[in-house]
């Protein structure tokens, strides 16, 4: 019977083996790339294998990696057709009759696409949602529609994201800075500018920033292709006719093989006549002694005046090789900025009047230089050094006269040097289609020389060397996606008043599942340590008139913030929601006190108990009729709370933003309504005083945009309000500007081009180039 019972097992041992290696058999992959005319991968490429005797039943889909490679496993022996589709391209088809065997390199080529689809083309979706970013590829319509880099990112609506044409600027909802990129690499706003939308292939949106990108509220990087001849140039204005305010901006781009030429400029100014401030001061002095001091303005001239311009050198390798050289160099100041005040103290007369003039220069120049290598096993290597001076020269009078008598007379000058040297690296590696490791390491170099004359007289000579690296894992199973990482950072501070040194490790996690393919949630968690900023740090005091000054803080800590923020998206066709809800909480921040001694009022920072701040953003964009329709709309809660040893103060604020655009053949019709948020900083709270509505007309015709709008306030007179809750030193000051309620503008944009295309590279380092230590 044993016997028996044993030739039976190894019979079915045998059957399960060879059925096994039968079923293997019947299955075969497919493997391939998906190129463009000119050899060019394409990423993020929808592949998809159709049965040949029904085309609509879908066997197997992927899509594309970085480097336009697909792979289709396990299919069954039989015949097929196969489709590449992406925005922008002709999808290209082949079909595959009796599969029997592995095919191991199929070549699928793409052409960029110059007509409308038909409807039975099969096209891929205009956004995709990945874990650690949102890829959006710009539409025909946008495309065509906009003029530079600005104007796609105003009419691609990325939630989140406002960009105000007459500020020349793109930033959150809230006021932060969004960091902006060109193929990876660092860009400003006149190289968004400088782009052509047409060769846009894709825009990536990370809304919720990895380690790579420390400190940035949101990443806008955009993709595009790469001349091969010729160039470009670009003409950028938007001037108030009403009054002197405006901005314009300009770019030269030339090719050349491999090579790339580009200069940039541009400037804003506002220049008011009208500008004034009514203001209320209760000083509290000892024993219940109070003074209550009114001001009154008087019209005063304000000036305002920024500049920057940026000439820069690229070469390209496509296979392998990128080198960007770049010299910035940016000017901001107050030539003219002066106000005049009558004075009252309560019961006394005659009235005192004061007189505040202060003119203000940064200058700053940077180079940078910088190296990125593709290797095997796909790995990336890339390498930054970049050096920096800014200069800040400030001046600021002030006197009060009663009857021709001089009560206070105080000048305060300050001339500043400050030098700065960074060298970065970033290593990149990909396992498999599903996991990626970061890791990257910098070192900073500061020297900061200040001199301050006048009233105060001090040399101040501040030396900081910070040292930080971090490593970043991030993977995915099925619908769940997770990443964690670690930064460390030595930070070292050098000056008169004495050394300060500080070590800190701060983990990052970043969690999400998608429920679908166009619903998802994510959850991010980050504990970051800093040290304050080196203008707080400075050894000196500042007078500003007979009753306070402010006084530096050498002695101040680090600060801890954890930082968690939940995200939902969800796409559907021309309908995309969010709701985003973040919860930040600071140990030991830095936050102003005002304190007495020796009879003055004096304003020092120090290291608070804790600050709080909560915040709650929905928005929602619809489109119609291939996106010439689009209505959006957003809105938000905002909750602040300071804590210091002897203060403790909370704030509540709404803000929205909502807006409406047509485009009707070459016309587009306009029309938004915003207002921002409230805001506490230390003991002080600002009021955005009212709201704004904007109604716009543009017409184009071919490379060339002419067009106008009317913004106008609603709500209070004022600019904006001001009041400062501090129980010695209590204000409420309101900025009035009469010629900035309404204003009328114009604007045009002119475009001329020429050339060939290609695709260019990445690059993955941004270096901000350095900030000021002037007090």
């Amino acid at each position: 019977m044993s016997s028996i019972f044993m030739n039976k097992t190894r019979f079915l041992l045998l059957n399960f083996l060879l059925s096994g290696i039968f079923a293997h058999a019947q299955t075969s992959s497919i493997k391939g790339t998906v190129t463009d005319t000119g050899k060019v991968p394409i990423e993020y490429a929808n592949v998809v294998l159709y049965d040949a005797a029904d085309s609509t039943e879908i066997v197997k889909a992927v899509t594309t990696d970085r480097k336009g490679r697909f792979e289709l496993l396990k299919i069954s022996h039989g015949n097929y057709q196969l489709q590449a589709s992406c925005v922008g391209y002709v999808a290209a088809r082949v079909r595959i009759d009796n599969l029997v065997e592995n095919i191991q390199d199929l070549q699928l080529v793409m052409q960029e696409q110059a007509v409308t689809l038909d409807e039975t083309t099969v096209t891929a979706q205009r956004v995709v949602m990945e874990f650690d970013r949102q890829i959006i590829y710009p539409g025909k319509f946008e495309k065509e529609n906009a003029m530079d880099g600005v104007e796609l990112v105003d009419k691609m609506r990325l939630h989140g994201i406002v960009v105000d044409m007459a500020t020349n600027s793109i930033k959150t909802l809230r006021d932060g800075a969004v960091q902006l990129r060109i193929n990876g690499g660092p860009a400003d706003l006149n190289d968004v500018r400088g782009l052509d939308p047409k060769l846009v292939t894709r825009v990536e949106y990370h809304d919720m920033p990895s380690m790579r990108y420390d400190g940035a509220g949101a990443v806008i990087d955009f993709y595009v292709k790469r001349k091969e001849s010729g160039g470009t140039a670009k003409l950028f204005t938007y001037n108030a006719v009403d009054c002197a305010t405006g901005t314009e901006s300009g770019s030269i781009k030339v090719n050349h093989r491999k090579s790339e030429f580009f200069f940039s400029g541009g400037n804003s100014y506002a220049h008011f006549n009208e500008r004034y401030s009514n203001k209320t001061t209760i000083y509290n002095f000892e024993g219940d002694r109070t003074l209550v001091r009114e001001e009154a303005g008087l019209p005063s001239k304000y000036h305002e005046d920024i500049y920057n311009g940026a000439l820069s050198y690229s070469y390209l390798d496509p296979k392998n090789v990128l080198f960007t050289t770049k010299l910035n160099y940016s000017f901001y100041g107050t030539p003219n900025k002066g106000t005049g005040n009558g004075v009252i103290y309560e019961g006394q007369q005659p009235a005192i009047s004061k007189q505040t003039a202060t003119y203000y220069r940064d200058k700053k120049a940077r180079y940078s230089l910088y190296y990125q290598k593709e290797m095997k096993h796909k790995q990336l290597l890339a390498l930054e050094v970049m050096g920096s001076y800014v200069y800040t020269g400030s001046h600021r009078s002030y006197r009060e006269m009663q009857e021709g008598n001089t009560l206070t007379d105080i000048l305060s000058d300050a001339d500043g040097d400050t030098y700065l040297i960074t060298a970065e690296g970033l290593y990149e590696r990909r396992f498999g289609k599903r996991s990626k490791l970061t890791a990257g390491v910098t070192q900073h170099l500061n020297l900061a020389d200040i001199s301050y004359s006048g009233t105060t007289g001090y040399q101040s000579e501040m030396d900081r060397f910070s040292t930080s690296g971090y490593a970043e894992w991030m993977s995915s199973t099925g619908r769940f996606n997770y990443s964690g990482g670690v930064r460390g950072r030595f930070e070292r501070i050098l000056q008169k008043a004495g050394n300060n040194s500080s070590f800190s490790v701060a983990p990052s996690l970043r969690m999400g599942y998608r429920f679908g393919r166009n619903v998802q949630l994510r959850y991010s968690g980050t504990l970051s340590v800093s040290v304050p900023s080196l203008r707080n740090l400075n050894d000196v005091e500042v007078v500003e008139d007979g009753y306070q000054a402010r006084r530096g803080n050498p002695r101040l800590g680090t600060i801890t913030n954890y930082l968690n923020s939940l995200l939902f998206t969800w796409y559907s066709g021309d309908l995309m929601t969010t709701l985003n809800v973040s919860d930040s909480y600071t140990v030991h921040p830095v936050l102003g006190s005002i304190f007495r001694e020796n009879g003055r009022f004096i304003t020092q920072y120090g290291n608070g108990k804790y600050a709080h701040a909560v915040n709650v953003e929905a928005g929602g964009d619809w489109s119609a009729f291939d996106r010439r329709l689009n209505i959006y709309g957003r809105i938000g809660y905002s909750f602040r709370e300071n804590a210091a040893e002897d203060y403790s103060h909370s704030l509540n604020s709404w803000y929205y933003n909502v807006g409406i655009n047509w485009t009707y053949r070459n016309l587009t019709l306009s029309g938004s309504a915003n207002r921002g948020a409230n805001s506490l900083t230390n003991e002080v709270v600002r009021y955005s005083g009212k709201g704004g509505i904007g109604l716009g007309l543009d017409y184009k015709w071919k490379n060339l945009k002419l067009g106008g709008g009317v913004n106008f306030v609603v709500g209070h007179s004022y600019l904006y309000q001001t009041k400062s809750l501090n129980r010695f030193v209590w204000s409420d000051e309101r900025m009035y500007d009469p010629e900035g309620n309404t204003m009328f503008r114009i604007r045009m944009s002119w475009n001329i081009k020429f050339g060939r295309q290609r695709e260019s590279n990445y690059q993955r380092i941004e270096n901000s180039g350095g900030e000021s230590a002037v007090f």
